[in-house]
């Protein structure tokens, strides 16, 4: 029961965010345990900047190493689009890895604390910098998922 609830949640947030659900086949199998944090990414005004989603930490009681995070993200643009030369890292407290589209699995964390602080940093790489005009890109929802072990 706490599984099918668990997949519509995910369905649910998937539709939210404008991308599709990571089906049992992608999704590591070996996790005893998960959590979810989310939130409002940053607005991103300009290129050659780093922009951050603050440090959240996992819930209070986990134990454990981290087996697989899936990480979504997204900008409310009009037609959904990225800034230019967009990088994407999720961070722990003891290293970043680069996510290289919404809704990939990364497995860089593998063996990490699961009770740890997570945040999303954004970079829009550009040989001269500028600003974003007429508007900013806008940060949307973003989720990770932190299977453990």
């Amino acid at each position: 029961m706490i599984k099918r609830l668990l997949t519509i949640a995910m369905a649910a947030l998937a539709i939210a965010l404008g991308t599709t659900v990571v089906d049992s086949a992608t999704a590591p199998a070996t996790a005893l345990g998960t959590y979810s944090l989310d939130g409002v990414g940053p607005t991103m005004y300009q290129t050659n900047r780093m922009y951050s989603t603050p440090n959240q930490p996992s819930p209070a009681g986990v134990t454990g190493t981290v087996d697989g995070i899936n990480v979504r993200y997204s900008f409310n643009t009009a037609n959904g689009a990225q800034p230019p030369g967009l990088s994407v890292q999720l961070c722990n407290a003891q290293r970043c890895a680069p996510i290289t589209s919404s809704g990939q699995w990364t497995y860089a964390f593998a063996g990490d604390p699961a009770n740890n602080v997570w945040a999303l940093r954004f970079y829009s790489s550009a040989s001269t910098t500028y600003t974003f005009k007429p508007t900013p890109y806008y940060g949307g929802n973003y989720a990770y998922q932190v299977n453990y072990n």
